[in-house]
């Protein structure tokens, strides 16, 4: 009985957030509505969809011009049902950026050194430009321009971007002053620009040349100059 009470004292306040739409209607119908919502936020998929919807409108409309109420539609659920599980918008746009960067991580973490460390940084980097192609709406969320804390996401690419350059310091194949983290911080600041650059103008048709022309100048002023060429 006492769980019973907790659960519909917990459920109180969300009915009323549902059958505030029901004004003029019949006590039955708000219910319905409740029963409605209850039973959509229980479904394992809701959540799945409600992100798919996410990322798909804010891929064609923008971070800006991405409405709640569009991505609801699109997933076929309410306003409440979204607030229930992410929050507010910003905690939606946090859980798309997440999904996509476990996308591109587990690809990034399947990169496996060939044993030539120029091959190597050159497929890190066309692997990251890719991915801010691909997603030029979502990758700023990454890498926002304003100053603030680096977002969870961005330290999981730069911790795995220094990890290489930890290896190639040891293996001594960068080059006589670099550091492993001056390696890092030059790479990730020229990568983030040249992404970034490519996002603005994705359909650019100079911007695979613009990366290729970065990522080989920035390889060679880091690496040291008796490392193979692939």
């Amino acid at each position: 009985m006492a769980s019973s009470k907790r659960m519909f004292a917990a459920w109180q306040p969300i009915a009323w957030h549902v059958s505030r739409g029901c004004k003029g209607r019949t006590a039955d119908a708000g219910a319905v509505a409740v029963i409605h919502y209850i039973s959509v936020i229980q479904r394992p998929d809701t959540r799945q969809a409600l992100l798919d919807a996410a990322i798909v409108v804010v891929s064609r409309q923008g971070v800006d011009g991405a409405s709640l109420r569009a991505i609801c539609a699109r997933a076929g659920v309410q306003l409440p049902t979204l607030y229930h599980f992410f929050g507010d918008k910003q905690g939606l746009l946090d859980a798309v950026l997440a999904a996509s960067l476990e996308h591109y991580l587990e690809h990034k973490r399947g990169l496996k050194p060939t044993g030539d460390p120029r091959a190597d940084l050159r497929r890190g980097w066309d692997l990251h430009v890719g991915f801010a192609q691909q997603n030029p709406a979502i990758y700023p969320l990454m890498f926002p321009l304003p100053p603030g804390p680096v977002p969870e996401a961005a330290r999981r690419s730069l911790e795995l971007l220094r990890a290489g350059f930890d290896r190639l310091a040891e293996a001594r194949a960068l080059r006589p002053g670099v550091t492993a983290e001056l390696a890092t911080r030059s790479l990730g600041a020229a990568l983030r620009g040249v992404a970034t650059t490519i996002c603005r103008d994705p359909e650019h048709r100079g911007n695979g040349r613009l990366s290729t022309t970065v990522r080989d100048a920035v390889t060679d002023a880091l690496l040291d100059e008796e490392v193979p060429a692939p």
